[in-house]
């Protein structure tokens, strides 16, 4: 994991990812998968009623309606949270999370082909340059992933809306 600060400007980052990480360590595949999205979910959805809710409070249901996991991503991306590239990382994660949660009869697990091949495409990796390996196993590249995309958004508070954002490069310094 990151021991050090993770973005200049930002000192706080490692904290967010440390508390981020020891919230959903002890949790099951499932438990993890469901609700560390829900973090992300809930971050997301206050980061769009900050930009577009003070003065357009309706349009807040129409760019963020709850459980509507694709019309979010679109428009974190429209507003400046994420870069067209994290916003396809996320979307491997919601297809991961979703398998999680609509298939609750079936036994799962990080470790199935089905979900490690959909892991093993995320580029969220290449986008930090943290010393130490990437995350060997599918159950750490999805925490790291989710993780790696909520401080993404963490850090872009106050973005002006509507702005194309560039992929934010990250490295441990």
């Amino acid at each position: 994991m990151w021991k050090q600060q993770v973005h200049p400007g930002h000192p706080s980052a490692y904290a967010h990812f440390a508390q981020f990480e020891d919230a959903f360590k002890a949790e099951s595949d499932r438990g993890m998968a469901v609700l560390a999205m829900c973090v992300v979910e809930d971050l997301l959805h206050e980061r769009i009623k900050e930009i577009v809710g003070v003065n357009f409070p309706e349009m807040v249901k129409l760019l963020a309606p709850p459980g509507r996991w694709s019309v979010l991503a679109d428009a974190a991306t429209m507003l400046g949270l994420l870069s067209p590239a994290e916003r396809e990382d996320l979307k491997l994660l919601i297809a991961v999370r979703n398998r999680f949660a609509h298939k609750a009869m079936d036994s799962l697990a990080f470790d199935h082909p089905d979900v490690a091949d959909q892991l093993s495409r995320l580029k969220i990796y290449e986008r930090f340059q943290v010393d130490g390996p990437t995350p060997g196993t599918p159950r750490e590249r999805f925490l790291n992933g989710v993780a790696g995309i909520y401080l993404l958004i963490r850090m872009r508070a106050g973005v002006s809306p509507f702005e194309p954002v560039p992929d934010l490069h990250m490295s441990a310094t």
